[in-house]
């Protein structure tokens, strides 16, 4: 059977240890702890930026986006996945990025898998140079998917329902390299001067891959089975990160080694180190340690995954995160634009609000005599919806759980919105 040892961050266990029932349902009205959405059927594939591959190729970087079904939440925290590969192989659509996006957004998380360019031939990876180049282009790409959602989120329609202000970087293997070093290296840390160079060769710590002008900045950090190439990156006062990894990986290292094992290429440090160097610094943090050579701890020496560990990343990875997320009161787009456009608001009547039966619909002055009504709950979720003929009807609440939901009426000449409680 295979052995796990956990390792928390004091801040982060206690708070963990202190979640209840009651308080998830105050904190976030029980999103983002429970699954309480499914998954969409098919992602949102959209073109985030463009650069140059290592071998002089133009390459259109793509992401898609996993959005829950029926949620009309317009400031969701989101949560950007890297894949794995060594740099040299991978795609955003592997299964255990599909697997893990569709986990997140089943809770209410915009999930988002991303394009990183990769290197053209595997001997490349024999080179300290090529290897440290396909790190930083892939950082590069990854800022550049963070300052296209932001941009959108902030000067463009929110397609997607992001909170700007809440996104999480994760990855897997090379992914996971990608997102520590997108978090945690700047140019005022001790790096190497042939790091240096390399950087200001390819562009900059922000690169050019997209969207100039938009900071890149994030949350937190999901590592899969990721290193860094300092702790030293790590100063006072650096985003969170949650660790997953086998102590006798010897793809990238737990500890102290060498990616794949060769010595050409430059020493890092693995989830151990990160997780002390967390613990020094009194950044919260916790460390998922597997006994066992698996890299990643899912993946297995027949090429399958073991559908329980990948389940149980998944869980923990969502139980770290709930104590970051800020549960904001947002209220889905459609109803913010219908907020800003209701007129005559005397000649609507809901009543008893609260109540415990029966809900009372009256609309004066109608210009036809058809009502599309929508409710949708606190949390942006889609709860029913239908038509009705005439002036006056009502909604039985004891149809609905309890609770705060938007009550939307749209009629030809106004949009009328209502906040209503069923007790």
């Amino acid at each position: 059977m295979q052995k796990k040892y956990f390792y928390f961050n004091t801040i982060i266990l206690l708070g963990f240890l202190c979640i209840n029932f009651s308080n998830l349902s105050s904190q976030c009205d029980e999103r983002y702890f429970f699954e309480i959405f499914d998954p969409p059927s098919t992602p949102v594939t959209v073109d985030f930026g463009q650069n140059i591959t290592e071998d002089g190729k133009d390459q259109t970087l793509k992401m898609d986006i996993y959005m829950p079904k029926d949620d009309q939440s317009t400031c969701r925290p989101a949560i950007f996945m890297a894949f794995g590969g060594s740099f040299v192989a991978g795609s955003r659509d592997l299964p255990d990025i599909k697997f893990l996006c569709e986990e997140f957004t089943k809770l209410g998380y915009v999930a988002i898998a991303i394009d990183y360019r990769l290197e053209s031939t595997i001997t490349n990876l024999t080179s300290s140079e090529n290897m440290v180049k396909a790190l930083i282009r892939g950082v590069h790409d990854g800022k550049a998917a963070v300052r296209y959602l932001r941009k959108n989120a902030i000067d463009g329609e929110n397609d997607y329902g992001v909170d700007p202000d809440q996104i999480f970087f994760g990855g897997v293997s090379a992914g996971a390299l990608l997102a520590i070093h997108l978090a945690y290296m700047d140019l005022d840390d001790p790096l190497e001067q042939t790091w240096l160079d390399y950087i200001d060769e390819l562009g900059g710590l922000e690169g050019n891959s997209g969207t100039p002008g938009y900071s890149s900045e994030i949350s937190g950090v999901i590592n899969i089975a990721g290193a860094i190439g300092g702790t030293e990156y790590i100063s006072a006062g650096d985003v969170p990160i949650v660790n997953f990894h086998s102590d006798g990986d010897g793809t990238v290292p737990y500890m102290t080694g060498y990616p794949l094992g060769l010595n050409t290429l430059p020493q890092i440090y693995g989830s151990f180190h990160i997780q002390n160097r967390m613990d020094e610094l009194g950044i919260t943090s916790s460390l998922y340690e597997y006994n066992d050579n698996n890299h990643p701890p899912y993946f297995l020496s027949n090429n399958t995954y073991d559908q329980d560990v990948i389940k149980e990343i998944a869980v923990a990875t969502e139980a770290f995160l709930y104590g970051l997320v800020e549960c904001i009161d947002c209220i889905p787009e459609d109803t913010m634009s219908s907020i800003r456009n209701v007129i005559q608001l005397e000649n609507v009547n809901i009543f008893p609000n609260p109540t415990v039966g029966l809900l009372n619909i009256q609309v004066d002055n109608m210009s036809n005599d058809a009502i599309e009504w929508t409710l949708v709950d606190q949390a942006g979720k889609l709860i029913d919806t239908g038509i009705e003929n005439s002036n006056e009807f009502t909604l039985n609440s004891n149809e609905y759980s309890k609770g705060f939901y938007f009550l939307k009426l749209e009629m030809e000449d106004r949009v009328f919105v209502e906040k209503v409680c069923f007790d």
